[in-house]
């Protein structure tokens, strides 16, 4: 039993409920883990996992909340590194949001059941 993901979501992604490994175009074999979008906008669509910064909460944490909130998988100990910052003034209908992206390095092989 992997120790990246809690049984549950081990099940779920057995099924293919939430996540989902994409296989990225680099040179060196990555993947990218993506949930469904639980609430509008774009309710059911793929998407990275994220959301909100809290008050008082630095942006690592964050990242690493949400990761562990939306997937299971907890990287506590693993280096976040910023990939991108994603800041078009339309692209959410809700309010004018700035993602950053940041990645960390996972073994794709513990993500799997």
């Amino acid at each position: 039993m992997s120790s990246c993901i809690s049984r549950n979501r081990q099940a779920e992604v057995a099924r293919g409920s939430r996540e989902a490994l994409v296989p990225s175009s680099a040179a060196i074999p990555v993947c990218v883990l993506l949930v469904r979008r639980a609430r509008h906008p774009e309710r059911g669509r793929w998407a990275l996992p994220g959301g909100f910064v809290q008050p008082g909460e630095d942006l690592e944490a964050a990242a690493r909340r949400e990761l562990a909130e939306e997937t299971g998988v907890t990287v506590s100990a693993l280096h976040l590194e910023q990939l991108h910052t994603y800041g078009a003034p339309a692209r959410d209908p809700r309010m004018r949001i700035v993602s950053p992206a940041l990645m960390t390095p996972l073994c794709a092989a513990c993500l799997l059941v």
